[in-house]
């Protein structure tokens, strides 16, 4: 490369130095040193200026990077404070939805016929988190579900009053039999007519464990209906009907003046246990006697395990209960209903008790099942402790 750069030079040379010697070699030396010196000085130019447009290159490269970094930095924050937004609206949405279960949600439940027997209380653990903190009877604390299911912010507000007044009276006028009652309580044998339950400790099978003499009952009072028995634990009455409630808040099961009353069947109920919905009420003793017990289903969580069992004696047949759900509600709340309108209803009352429980037992309980409610007083005027049992199994 070098040769051919040097080679016009070497021509030129030849032509100038013989003709003017000495002086032509200078002309042609100093003609080519201006030419190297002149080139390097635009080589130069040149290189600076390359310098130059390669640092403007890199400083708007940086420049770019940055903006783009920023602009990135931006839509960041722009789509967390959307996102943080959508979850707000989120939040607020699934809290009004779950303040009343809709006609569209009891419709989906319900469906056309095939799906309302899919509802149970295993929904509880997904629509609703009971708090784990159980309120004392002395103090119903409001918070979530273990305060009443009725009220309004627990999530589960479907409320729908009792029709029948009279039905009201057990809960709007009982006497004062609750923890703080000091009046007559029953406490032998001859109170509670427990003499007349029999129970065979060598039973293998479970409708052989208990013999009730109805015959002797009936001569005592006609309206002696059956017979109450919890397996594991000694809640053990017969049960009354009157067709009221009133005449056994304050009655024995032997005609005779008792603050603690009877247990009896609600007089809205057929005496025959034979409704889809059936409601039996007791005083919450002091003592603990009649269903003063079911306090401990709220304050004790071991307690269900062992105590989940009820029997239901009739004089032509046995029933056996599981416990599935319990729960403090208001004294007006829709868990007195004893009717239904349509499956829909009832499958909606299925699905409330299920959510509301204090215990999500993980049941499965559905339209086509009996449920049996047990209800008594609590120390507040206008809360009820209620405990629900569906039927499992019937021996005649």
């Amino acid at each position: 490369m070098l040769i051919l750069i040097l080679k016009p030079f070497a021509k030129l040379y030849r032509l100038i130095v013989p003709k003017g010697g000495h002086r032509g070699f200078a002309f042609f030396t100093s003609s080519l040193l201006s030419m190297i010196i002149a080139l390097s000085i635009i080589g130069s130019v040149l290189a600076k200026r390359n310098i130059k447009n390669s640092f403007y290159s890199v400083a708007d490269a940086q420049d770019t990077s940055e903006e783009v970094s920023e602009t990135n930095t931006q839509q960041a924050s722009a789509g967390e404070l959307l996102k943080q937004a959508n979850s707000t609206d989120e939040q607020d949405q699934a809290s009004a939805n779950s303040n009343v279960l809709s006609d569209a949600e009891s419709d989906n439940k319900s469906g056309d016929g095939s799906d309302t027997n899919n509802i149970s209380s295993e929904t509880g653990k997904d629509s609703i988190s009971a708090s784990e903190e159980q309120a004392s009877d002395e103090t119903i604390a409001d918070s979530g579900l273990n305060t009443s299911a009725e009220e309004s912010d627990n999530g589960l507000q479907t409320e729908e009053t009792v029709d029948d007044e009279e039905g009201l009276y057990l809960f709007s006028a009982a006497p004062n039999t609750g923890d703080d009652s000091d009046g007559s309580v029953p406490t032998t044998a001859e109170d509670t007519g427990s003499d007349y339950l029999i129970v065979n400790e060598d039973a293998e099978n479970w409708y052989d464990m208990y013999t009730v003499d109805f015959a002797t009952l009936d001569t005592i009072n006609p309206d002696i209906v059956g017979w109450v028995v919890w397996e594991n634990e000694d809640i053990s009455y017969p049960i009354l009907y009157s067709g009221d409630n009133s005449t056994y808040l304050d009655t024995s099961f032997d005609g005779k003046e008792l603050d603690s009353g009877s247990i009896f069947i609600d007089g809205r109920n057929t005496f025959s246990f034979d409704d889809d919905h059936n409601i039996v009420y007791g005083h919450n003793m002091k003592n603990l006697s009649m269903f003063g017990k079911l306090r401990y289903y709220k304050e004790d969580d071991s307690y269900y395990d062992d105590h989940k069992y009820i029997q239901v004696i009739l004089p032509d047949r046995t029933e056996r209960y599981e416990i599935f759900a319990y729960n403090t509600v208001k004294a007006d709340s829709i868990v007195y209903n004893v009717s239904y309108d349509s499956v829909e209803d009832y499958a909606e009352f299925i699905n409330y008790i299920c959510l509301a429980s204090y215990n999500p037992t993980g049941i499965y309980v559905t339209t086509d099942d009996k449920i049996l409610t047990f209800s008594t007083c609590t120390s507040s005027d206008d809360k009820r402790f209620v405990v629900h049992a569906v039927k499992m199994d019937e021996a005649k």
